[in-house]
């Protein structure tokens, strides 16, 4: 079963809003651990955050998991790479990461198999403009 995202919903202009981030709990070394994110809002300019504070550890293999509409269902999952220490943000195309129901699914990779995504801390964000 995958981990469920909590979004971050951005309203107004020059206005904080906390980022919600969603901690890996796979504690299995070299595990992978899929995040399921439910977009509420238009997903034009929505960006996925994903996390990997902890230095001298792991690298992370991002998997954005292809959607099943005609466009991705026959593609492959893309991936990129998090260095261990950094937190990058991507921006999505989600005809090829949406379901049909709607929902968009990551997965997330230590590189060494002597890591484990709890113990560095991994963690998933999605910013979506509401």
């Amino acid at each position: 079963m995958a981990t469920k995202v909590t979004n971050t919903k951005v309203i107004t202009p020059f206005s904080y809003y906390e980022m919600k981030l969603t901690a890996a709990t796979n504690t299995v070394d070299g595990g992978d651990e899929e995040f399921e994110i439910t977009p509420t809002a238009a997903d034009t300019g929505a960006l996925l955050v994903v996390a990997n504070p902890t230095a001298n550890t792991s690298a992370l293999t991002v998997s954005f998991m292809p959607g099943d509409f005609w466009y991705s269902d026959k593609q492959s999952a893309k991936t990129a790479t998090v260095a261990a220490g950094k937190t990058a943000v991507f921006k999505l195309e989600s005809g090829f990461v949406k379901s049909d129901s709607g929902k968009i699914t990551v997965k997330l990779t230590p590189v060494s198999s002597g890591a484990n995504l709890a113990t560095i801390a991994a963690a998933v964000g999605y910013i979506e403009k509401a």
